[in-house]
């Protein structure tokens, strides 16, 4: 990523996420106060990261399908032994008919479906153009929240979701 235009489209990409994220306060961010899940989010963060720079170079040969594959065992492996602590401690949460459906919709939506098309996007685009979808994340939940939660999208949203797509778009411009 050398040309002029990706790294200004980047930037551009950043400051509406980072605007959406903050509520259009600055504040926010430097007064950053963390939860017990945020250092899950990190390693999630870092995860995908190591999933895309790996995907495309440790079976740049192998099918669609079977990087899907690879890369599903791998984080089911992963998952695994939380997975279990669960199943042992709470049963009943984890065997019922809610989270049986939860399971499916979570195996079919965010994951078969969104690791197929990043696989699909980074074998037609490569691994970094592909990365920059990632900042499309805070436009999809403020449009989630708004179909999910009711709550409408607000100025900040609008402004922070053009700089996303402007950013997204020049740094896929060649």
């Amino acid at each position: 990523m050398s040309d002029p235009l990706q790294w200004l489209g980047t930037a551009l990409a950043l400051a509406g996420a980072l605007l959406i994220i903050s509520g259009g306060h600055p504040q926010t961010l430097i007064e950053l106060q963390t939860a017990a899940g945020d250092g899950l989010v990190v390693i999630a963060m870092l995860g995908w990261s190591g999933y895309t720079l790996l995907q495309s170079r440790a079976a740049p040969k192998a099918s669609l399908l079977a990087r899907i594959s690879l890369f599903s065992g791998a984080g089911a492996l992963f998952s695994l032994p939380l997975a279990a602590m669960e199943m042992w401690a709470t049963p009943g949460v984890v065997f019922s008919t809610k989270a049986l459906s939860a399971y499916v919709f979570a195996g079919i939506v965010p994951g078969l479906l969104a690791y197929a098309g990043f696989a699909w996007l980074g074998g037609k685009f490569g691994s970094v153009r592909t990365s920059l979808v990632l900042y499309l994340g805070p436009i999809a939940s403020a449009l989630l929240s708004f179909a999910i939660l009711g709550e409408p999208p607000q100025l900040i949203h609008l402004l922070g979701g053009l700089l996303i797509l402007g950013g997204v778009w020049a740094s896929l411009r060649r």
